[in-house]
Order: structure tokens, then C-alpha cells, then sequence
């Protein structure tokens, strides 16, 4: 029996998952491939566009032996058109007040007060304009408030662990560049926008 890849009708966009020792929250523009779709996870930000990750923060979230605290708040709206997911924190990675606003279908808009240059990861074959990525497919990633001061081609290696935290021999670990955005009086604003945006 052959099963049909579908997406059924109504799913939600957007859900929340407030329990402090969870603290998600993702939101969607649709189920389409390559559409923009968004994570943050105590504070930790995963934005995906063009079906590939675009900005994965280099925020410690994932250590099993040493949880992460909650951030202090986090709110998720939804109207159907818009969506938003506003943070508070976390203050030891220098974050104050987030807001990612999805602007559906193709524009997400992320404001962060930071006092500390961020560093991120990406995947694939990005081309740099002065304060902006720009993926083959068109998909693209500008910082409006704040400057990009480095990229490094191989700045993140995906290094697999155990559950306990012992990490694999892996001969031939993946890596990834990362960028560093320093901010503008505190304030960081950036813009990934899909194809047919305009």
C-alpha cells in the first residue's frame, strides 16, 4: 500500500509549549517546502527558510547534564496572518526583550536587544553583500540594525554525543560557518525573507 504525502487541513502554525522545563515555541508560515519556519527554544532562536537553516543560535540549550533555565517570559500571538513570539532573556547570553514577528508568507522580522555580539550557523552556499546572505534560491537574510563583522567558513562543527554526553569518534564531522552580528546601541535587527516576497 502506497501512502500519499499530504498535509492535513487546519493544522496550526503556531503552538506553544510554556511548561518551564520545555519553553518552546515555533511558528510557520505554512507546511510548504521551503516556506519559513521558526523555533525558539529558552530564548535559543532556529529560523529555517528556503528548506535549509539560515540562523541557529549558538545558545547552550541542549545539555542534558546542566538544563538551561527558563527564559524569564515568552508569548505567543496568532492571527492568522501575522505571528509573534516575544522573550525575555536569557540575560546570561546578553539578551533582554525579543520579538520575531512572521509576517506570513514570506518576511520574519526578529528584534533583539543584546549588549554583546551574536554568533550564529547556517547552511549552504550564502553570498555576502555588505550586511547581507543571499542563498541561490533567493532566499535572504539582511541585518538592518547592527553590522556583520565575521563570517567563518567552518566556524561550527556538528560534534554527536550520547545521551550521557560522551562524544563519537566521527572521522568526518559536518561543519558549518557562522556569522557574528554585532549590534547597534544595544539593538539587532535582522530580516530573512523567501522567494516572491515583493
Amino acid at each position: 500500500m502506497k501512502i500519499e504525502p499530504r498535509v492535513e487541513a487546519e493544522l496550526p502554525r503556531s503552538f506553544q509549549f510554556p511548561e518551564p522545563e520545555v519553553d518552546e515555541a515555533y511558528m510557520r508560515a505554512s507546511y510548504q517546502p521551503g516556506d519559513i519556519a521558526v523555533g525558539m527554544k529558552k530564548g535559543g532562536l532556529v529560523v529555517h527558510a528556503g528548506g535549509r537553516p539560515v540562523l541557529v543560535d549558538q545558545l547552550d540549550v541542549e545539555d542534558i547534564n546542566h538544563p538551561t533555565a527558563s527564559v524569564q517570559e515568552m508569548l505567543l500571538a496568532d492571527d492568522g496572518q501575522q505571528a509573534l513570539i516575544r522573550s525575555v532573556g536569557p540575560k546570561t547570553a546578553g539578551l533582554a526583550e525579543q520579538w520575531i514577528q512572521l509576517n506570513r508568507p514570506h518576511r520574519l522580522t526578529i528584534r533583539r536587544n543584546v549588549d554583546r555580539p551574536l554568533t550564529w550557523w547556517y547552511t549552504g552556499t550564502a553570498v555576502r553583500t555588505e550586511n547581507q546572505l543571499c542563498w541561490p534560491d533567493g532566499t535572504k537574510l539582511q541585518v538592518v540594525e547592527g553590522t556583520i563583522v565575521s563570517i567563518q567558513p567552518s566556524g561550527r562543527t556538528d560534534a554527536k554525543a550520547h545521551y550521557g554526553g560522551m562524544q563519537y569518534a566521527d572521522p568526518h564531522p559536518f561543519t558549518y560557518p557562522t556569522i557574528t552580528v554585532k549590534p547597534a546601541d544595544g539593538q539587532l535587527k535582522v530580516i530573512v525573507t523567501t522567494p516572491n516576497s515583493e
